[in-house]
This record gives C-alpha cells, sequence and structure tokens, in this order.
C-alpha cells in the first residue's frame, strides 16, 4: 500500500513539473478503481488504475506541428481464483504527433507511439509494442466536423487495427462527439462547470511473468459512465466519473502454458482526475 500510495504522490508531482514548463502542454493525472467481479470460475478479480500523461511540442512550423509525450499506466490487479494470481502491469507509451495543414478543405493528423507493456521486472523484446492513428477531418455543414481514419492499438486487448469514424459538433454550451470508439456527450453549465456522460474501452496487453512463467495478458472492457468537470482556477480541472464496466474478458496466452480465458461479470467504476490544459 506504500508503495501504491508513493507513486499516486510522485505521479501528481511529475504532472505539476511538466505543465510547468510550458503553457502549450497538456498533462493528467487520474486514478480510476473498478469494483470487484466475479469471474466464471468463481473467482474474483478487482483492479485499481492510475495513469499519467503528458506533452509538449517539439517543431512548431508555418503549416505543421510536432508533439511528443509520456503517457504511463500502471495497473494493479487483485485476483482471488486458482489458476491466476495477483500482478502488477506498466504500458508506458511515447506518442508523437504530427498535425499538418489543410487542404482541400481536410486537416490530417498522424501519431504513432512506441510502448513498453510489461511488469518491468525484465524488459525483453516481447514487452514492446506501438500504437498508431492516421486520422483526416474537415468541417461539414452546420457546426458539424467530420472525421475518418484508421487506429492500431489495443484498447479492444489484443493488438488490432479499427476504423476512427466519426463527426463532433459544438456550441456554447454542447459537445456532441459520435466518433468511434469513444463517444461523448458534455453540457458546460458555466465558464468552469460541465457535466458529460461518454464510453470507452477500458482494455490493453502486456506481457508479464505468473507463477515464474512468462504470459501474455489482455484485458479486454467498456467503461460507461457520468462525470462532473470543476476549473476552480484557469488551466486547472478537477474531474470525478462513476459508471459500469461491461462486455469483459482477460485471456493469457503463451510460456508452454495452457490458455486461459475468462469472462468476467459486469461492475462499478470510479475516477478522479487533475488536468492541466
Amino acid at each position: 500500500m506504500k508503495r501504491y500510495l508513493a507513486a499516486v504522490i510522485i505521479g501528481i508531482g511529475l504532472v505539476l513539473a511538466a505543465s510547468a514548463q510550458s503553457a502549450r502542454e497538456r498533462s493528467a493525472f487520474t486514478y480510476t478503481h473498478e469494483g470487484p467481479a466475479k469471474t466464471e470460475q468463481g473467482g474474483e478479480i478487482e483492479l485499481r488504475e492510475v495513469e499519467l500523461r503528458t506533452g509538449f511540442p517539439i517543431y512548431r512550423g508555418p503549416s505543421v506541428r510536432v508533439m511528443a509525450g509520456v503517457r504511463w499506466t500502471r495497473y494493479d490487479f487483485s485476483i482471488e481464483e486458482e489458476d491466476l494470481a495477483d500482478f502488477t502491469a506498466h504500458s508506458l507509451r511515447f506518442p508523437i504527433r504530427a498535425v499538418g495543414p489543410e487542404k482541400g478543405g481536410w486537416r490530417w493528423m498522424n501519431m504513432i507511439a512506441p510502448a513498453i507493456r510489461s511488469d518491468l521486472e525484465s524488459v525483453s523484446s516481447d514487452d514492446l509494442g506501438v500504437s498508431a492513428m492516421s486520422l483526416a477531418s474537415r468541417d461539414w455543414a452546420r457546426g458539424w466536423r467530420l472525421s475518418l481514419g484508421a487506429v492500431y492499438s489495443q484498447d479492444f486487448g489484443r493488438s488490432r487495427l479499427f476504423p476512427a469514424i466519426g463527426a463532433l459538433w459544438t456550441n456554447e454550451v454542447w459537445t456532441v462527439d459520435v466518433q468511434f470508439p469513444r463517444p461523448r456527450l458534455i453540457y458546460r453549465a458555466t465558464d468552469s462547470l460541465s457535466f458529460g456522460v461518454g464510453l470507452e474501452p477500458g482494455g490493453d496487453e502486456w506481457n508479464v511473468e505468473l507463477a515464474g512463467t512468462e504470459r501474455d495478458v489482455a484485458l479486454k472492457e467498456y467503461r460507461a459512465g457520468l462525470g462532473v468537470e470543476w476549473s476552480p482556477v484557469r488551466n486547472l480541472s478537477l474531474q470525478a466519473q462513476a459508471g459500469g464496466v461491461f462486455g469483459r474478458e482477460i485471456d493469457v496466452r503463451g510460456g508452454g502454458e495452457p490458455r486461459l480465458e475468462r469472462d468476467l461479470d459486469e461492475t462499478w467504476y470510479a475516477r478522479i482526475a487533475l488536468i492541466f490544459r
């Protein structure tokens, strides 16, 4: 527990330090807790998740901007089941994003993020991975902005390619974002207070040591929840969310051991966040 609390405190400190470097940077620190859920074998799994993300500009030209960043997520699994045990996994990603000029009404954005997904006990080539996204967007009718593209990521557990298709509409009060796979609706009650509802995938994939053997573990799930965001001062926001987790599955492969697939019951989640803009 002391090590976990230390990681939380260090994460908040890194957000504060990173955000102080440049007003253009965006940083966030989040803590998410998913409640206990039964497995199909009668066991139980509970998850705590801490994430730090920050970014900074590395190039700003007349028509192209390039941003780099760091996104670290720590997952603590508490497991009560005969074939599985407690473990901690980390996803350390280094995204590089380039935004190009508008041509023919379209603006493009490309992102690639080399990553380490591991328990960090020992890092090998099996722990390395990558995520990528290519997206084009343009203004559409009556304030809508249309987006088309593709994403390669671990959002649904195992690495896969899927489309990123949707549209965004905003005015002074509402934001309607129907972008797959993270649709959301936001209502700005005041300049400092907003409410939202959204849906997001919560999956990831790691190479970890279980019972002395390296295994590939993938979590697949979706979160749907309500949230509130309050900005007490400029560029600083506090956020709270709560909702349900569903469509859950944990998949364990490799290491010369039989494959394990476990469907997980639905459960609740709660999240708090400190965000700098």
